[in-house]
């Protein structure tokens, strides 16, 4: 199942990207179930059998009974120097013991009651009022043995066998009942490109590209090919985006003997893309989305905040007798000088209404992409920085729809990625003669200049 499939069963290295909450848990009873197991053998099983005497205390109908489990619950964990008694604050102890002292039928100190009634009104309560009282005094008593549970064993919990072996059991949603993705976690930035409605770049999608873009370990990605002038990724994951589930994303870089300019200007030029990308037949501009309107609401949280972006329809023309492919969704960019590097990123979405209906005979796909530029810098002789030129990342995720066959497209994008060194070269020696100029980047440099720097 893909990555990101919330039914599929969690994985040891799920647990570290939520922060998980002592409150969920106590609202999720087959985890709050594993803490009590967890209890009992960390010998800590005065606590969690004191919690189970208080739930029967509650469930009981019967006076008669209800009094018999106060009274139980007073010899085994209030009582002094009973075996099982539990380190409570003087105050709360003596409130408990009064009560069950009515319960008994005992009269209690005056200098020492703190229950509001006199003696006199104390000896005409019936045994329910007292019970009531009691249901009071054991509700503040769970309060204060769950703080005592949550300050001495809930960190241990979480870092236990116990508490691993069980949540490998359940679900991945589980994790997102008992607590919450961690501001940095795949999680956390995965939603927004899961939702295709949505017409706009976040911050938290150039978070979730640039760390797919720059991470290049094993544990994520496969070397499908590479030579002294590129190498190409397979991810090892699968992964899910809207209506497009279990494909994997590929990525390749190249480094370029230009600046970042240069190559941005060169790469991003219409005129230059239909050429060497040679199935793009048509890119037009549907839309500008000033990153203000989106952000008008208040308490928008930082990693959700809509950025500018350039919501665009490109066709691919697909070998006959396949049909032509559209990708219709936003386009953005940004600075990021926490990597120094300047991203684009692309995705695609449905229904919005100003959306021009599909051109007959071509089939709407999914796409998940960015580009990503970041300049090779070196130490010379007088141990200044300068740059010797650009490392130029590029990461998609492409469902074409249809029958396309994906050993087709897998072949397509190692063939691509193979040449895309000798194409660049040839574009950007191009560009040098007329001056690095760019003559239409389809909204991308008004993209980045309405965003500017953003720290990812």
């Amino acid at each position: 199942m893909s990555f990101n499939d919330f039914k599929r069963n969690v994985i040891l290295s799920d647990i570290p990207q939520f922060d998980i909450s002592f409150e969920g848990i106590l609202d999720h009873e087959p985890t709050f179930n594993c803490l009590k197991d967890f209890l009992i053998e960390s010998k800590s099983t005065e606590l969690n059998s004191c919690l189970e005497k208080i739930t029967e205390f509650r469930k009981m109908k019967s006076e008669n009974k209800k009094t018999i489990i106060a009274i139980e619950i007073y010899d085994k964990f209030i009582k002094e120097r009973s075996n099982n008694e539990i380190n409570l604050p003087a105050e709360q102890k003596l409130k408990i013991k009064q009560i069950v002292n009515l319960l008994n039928n005992k009269t209690v100190e005056s200098n020492k009651t703190t229950i509001e009634n006199n003696e006199e009104q104390q000896q005409q309560l019936t045994i329910g009022q007292i019970n009531n009282l009691m249901k009071q005094t054991f509700d503040e008593l769970e309060s204060t043995i769950l703080i005592m549970i949550k300050e001495s064993k809930f960190k241990t919990f979480l870092e236990s066998d116990i508490f691993k072996k069980f949540i490998q059991t359940q679900k991945l949603y589980v994790l997102t009942e008992i607590g919450t993705p961690k501001i940095d976690s795949t999680f956390n930035y995965i939603h927004s490109l899961t939702n295709l409605n949505s017409d706009v770049f976040t911050i938290n999608d150039f978070k979730f590209l640039k760390n797919k873009m720059l991470d290049n370990s094993k544990e994520e990605w496969d070397i499908v090919s590479q030579s002294k002038n590129h190498k190409c990724y397979l991810s090892t994951k699968t992964w899910d985006f809207g209506t497009s589930v279990g494909l994997q994303i590929f990525k390749f870089e190249v480094e370029f003997p230009y600046t970042v300019q240069q190559v941005m200007n060169t790469l991003c030029e219409l005129e230059y893309r239909y050429e060497y990308d040679g199935e793009l037949k048509r890119t037009d501009i549907v839309k500008l989305i000033d990153k203000e309107i989106h952000n008008s609401e208040e308490n928008i949280p930082q990693n959700s905040l809509a950025l500018a972006s350039a919501v665009t329809s490109e066709i691919y023309k697909i070998i006959w007798p396949i049909a032509d492919r559209e990708f219709v969704g936003p386009n953005s960019a940004i600075y990021d000088p926490n990597s120094n590097s300047l991203i684009i990123g692309m995705k695609t979405m449905e229904n919005k209404p100003y959306l021009p209906e599909a051109k007959k005979g071509v089939i709407r796909g999914n796409a998940l992409g960015g580009w990503l530029f970041q300049p090779i810098n070196n130490n010379n002789n007088n141990n200044e920085t300068t740059s010797s030129g650009t490392r130029y990342i590029q990461l998609f995720y492409m469902d074409f729809k249809g029958k396309l066959p994906k050993a087709i497209i897998k072949k397509s994008i190692i063939a691509r990625s193979k040449r895309f060194y000798k194409l660049g070269m040839k574009y950007l020696e191009k560009n040098e003669k007329r001056g690095f100029i760019c003559n239409d980047d389809a909204g991308l440099f008004w993209c980045l200049k309405q965003n500017g720097s953003v720290a990812l």
